[in-house]
């Protein structure tokens, strides 16, 4: 995408991968205030792993070893996180409208996988901090999905008492609010958020 002479990125439909972390609140607070900004719909994805002993099928806790299938577990978790964050942020229209997704496979290959297939214009990420040895060492699933993706990916790192996240949540509640970028950060990404 040449920047310079479109100066904002399409924000339509966003991909937001979740795992429930505190990163993954983050960022989805952060795509619901693109979505307010730019009119966008929201989709919200689950990825989950097969365990390798049942495939297909996640022990059931109260189940006392019952095996359920693994998309109606994940389903189940993915609607329990969305429940909190809509209680948490009642005046988000976007997080209320969010479509829920639950696939299997590997999170790096399904996320950019999914959003060729819904069409989505943007994925809005959360990335947890960790040192640059760990980085290094493990890989980053943030750094696959932005090396990997066909759009544009926006990776939103948090810290749980960091200001800008304080800001943050509290933008969501601000319709006309821009939420402040740091120099440091993608400038296309000011652009995105900035109303017309």
């Amino acid at each position: 995408m040449d920047y310079q002479a479109t100066n904002s990125l399409k924000a339509d439909s966003i991909l937001v991968p979740v795992d429930f972390s505190p990163a993954s609140r983050f960022a989805l607070l952060y795509a619901a205030r693109t979505a307010t900004c730019s009119g966008g719909e929201l989709t919200v994805l689950h990825v989950v792993h097969e365990p390798g002993h049942a495939p297909g099928f996640y022990p059931r806790k109260e189940g006392h070893g019952q095996l359920v299938p693994i998309d109606e577990i994940a389903m189940g978790m993915l609607k329990d996180f969305m429940d909190k964050m809509r209680e948490s942020h009642p005046t988000s229209q976007p997080l209320r409208d969010a479509r829920l997704e639950v696939v299997q496979g590997l999170p790096a290959t399904r996320i950019p996988e999914v959003a060729r297939l819904r069409g989505a214009d943007l994925i809005i990420i959360g990335c947890s901090p960790r040192s640059r040895l760990s980085r290094i060492l493990k890989g980053s699933v943030t750094d696959d999905v932005a090396k990997r993706s066909e759009v544009p990916v926006m990776v939103i790192h948090s810290q749980d008492e960091s200001p800008e996240i304080a800001r943050l949540k509290r933008a969501v509640h601000e319709p006309a609010a821009v939420i402040p970028i740091r120099p440091s950060d993608n400038s296309a990404a000011e652009s995105l958020i900035r109303p017309t």
